[in-house]
């Protein structure tokens, strides 16, 4: 473990290092207790059970004083059976041990004050449990709950290979779809700008576009929609151009957009125009690839139930 406060809070609390992880799990003060690191930001599982569903209120009133209390404990929520926190300090001098060990202090001596008894994070049970990593989380988990989620995910899965793939339709849905993140394309690029954030709106489009008219979200969907977007960003910015072309033309000719859009390939045939197209279609390029690799992964992962769930080493 390469994690300096992971490793300053497991001499505090005795919470033991999982095996090829930054994480550690254990019992602190008696209470089950999972804490990860993803790129220096802190994810906590404080698993409880509560004698009736009232204690609630009381719990999200505490949550909400912790944040107020710790202003880098930027999440603090309670779901069924579980206590989830995530800790961002940000800066090195804020990776301080000291301040996760006072926020697990302050969640013990709440639960103790309550009569709030560890349990299971998936069930809520008072019963032996183990680290258990669910996609990019590690909970504490029993053996029971284990084998349920592995079976829910595999049922899942062969539901996904079995659902029916219209490809077609799929593909007329995801020119659609970008078609309107085109839209948010060309206004972010009439204010001079050319975003990450416009190519990541034609990848979402496209993706719900295909998936709205039967398109399966397999490797295959993945590449077809991949090849739309690149298509849709060209054509964003040819567009872009042509509006270009018309609001610098139309107070000395009477011309239309049309007309502009028709003149582009005209226009690109001057080297500075050209030059300075294929400059911005690279960034265009590299913009929505920055921006919407990520998504398209998580969206594949999603769809085809790709998570990752196995018992872990201590």
């Amino acid at each position: 473990m390469k994690d300096k406060l992971l490793l300053g809070l497991a001499e505090l609390t005795q919470l033991t290092p999982i095996n090829k992880k930054e994480a550690l799990f254990g019992l602190y003060r008696d209470y089950n207790v999972s804490i990860n690191s993803i790129n220096y930001i802190y994810y906590i599982d404080f698993p409880i059970k509560l004698t009736n569903e009232s204690e609630v209120d009381n719990i999200n009133s505490f949550l909400n004083g912790l944040k107020k209390e710790f202003k880098k404990l930027n999440y603090a929520s309670y779901k069924p059976y579980s206590i989830q926190l995530q800790y961002n300090p940000g800066y090195k001098k804020y990776r301080n041990p000291e301040i996760i060990l006072s926020i697990l202090n302050k969640l013990i001596d709440f639960s103790v004050m309550n009569n709030l008894v560890t349990s299971c994070s998936s069930c809520g049970e008072n019963i032996e449990v183990s680290p258990f990593l669910l996609g990019a989380n590690i909970i504490p988990c029993c053996k029971n709950c284990q084998f349920e989620i592995k079976n829910t995910i595999s049922e899942n899965q062969n539901s996904v290979r079995n659902k029916g793939n219209n490809i077609i339709g799929g593909i007329v849905g995801g020119f659609i779809g970008a078609l309107l993140g085109s839209i948010v394309w060309i206004l972010i690029y009439q204010m001079n700008y050319i975003a990450a954030i416009a190519g990541l709106a034609i990848a979402i489009c496209c993706i719900k576009g295909y998936q709205l008219l039967g398109g399966k979200l397999n490797i295959t969907g993945v590449i077809i929609t991949s090849i739309i977007t690149i298509i849709m960003v060209y054509v964003a910015n040819h567009i872009s151009l042509a509006i270009d072309i018309y609001s610098e033309f139309k107070s000395f000719y009477e011309i239309t957009f049309f007309d502009a859009l028709r003149s582009v390939p005209d226009f690109l045939s001057e080297p500075s125009i050209r030059s300075e197209f294929m400059k911005n279609l690279f960034i265009g390029y590299l913009l929505t690839f920055i921006g919407s690799a990520s998504y398209i992964k998580k969206s594949y992962k999603e769809f085809n139930y790709k998570i990752e769930a196995e018992e872990l080493e201590l």
